[in-house]
Parts: C-alpha cells; sequence; structure tokens
C-alpha cells in the first residue's frame, strides 16, 4: 500500500463483518472526520495496525483463537475472520 506514517494516516471502516482499511494523506483529514483514523505504530522492523476490542467484537474475531485473512485490492487493505 506504500504507506510511510510521516505522510499518511490510515481510516477505518467496518461492513459486514469486514474491516477496511484505507490510506489516506494526512492533510485530508478533514475531509473524513466523521470515519474513525489511525497512525501506523512502529513494530519491530515494520508497522502494525492496533484494533480496537470494540471493532473485534463486531467482526466477531478472537484474537487469542481466530486467524484472519487479509487481503489488498488498489489501496484497501480489508481484513476478516479467517473461515
Amino acid at each position: 500500500m506504500g504507506i510511510t506514517p510521516d505522510e499518511y494516516t490510515v481510516i477505518i471502516n467496518v461492513e459486514n463483518k469486514t474491516l477496511y482499511v484505507r490510506k489516506i494523506k494526512n492533510n485530508e483529514l478533514e475531509q473524513v472526520k466523521d470515519l474513525m483514523h489511525k497512525k501506523l505504530l512502529k513494530r519491530g522492523s515494520g508497522y502494525g495496525l492496533s484494533i480496537q476490542v470494540a471493532l473485534l467484537e463486531l467482526l466477531e474475531i478472537n484474537p487469542e483463537k481466530d486467524m484472519v485473512e487479509f487481503e489488498i485490492n488498489g489501496q484497501t487493505l480489508t481484513i476478516k475472520k479467517a473461515e
């Protein structure tokens, strides 16, 4: 997705038990002020996204036992519970 935390943040949307994560330039945040947006967190040699418990509950994901699927479609990362 080509995300550098100094230039971009991500916006998060949940639909049909699927979490959609899309990058957006930091200077465009005002345009999406009603959506949830987060900064990426440095994790080892990469970056991570902290997902709040309320979102995990909406997705019906138990982080201690469930696996998740990741899919990239254009500029959107889709995360959902693995079947």
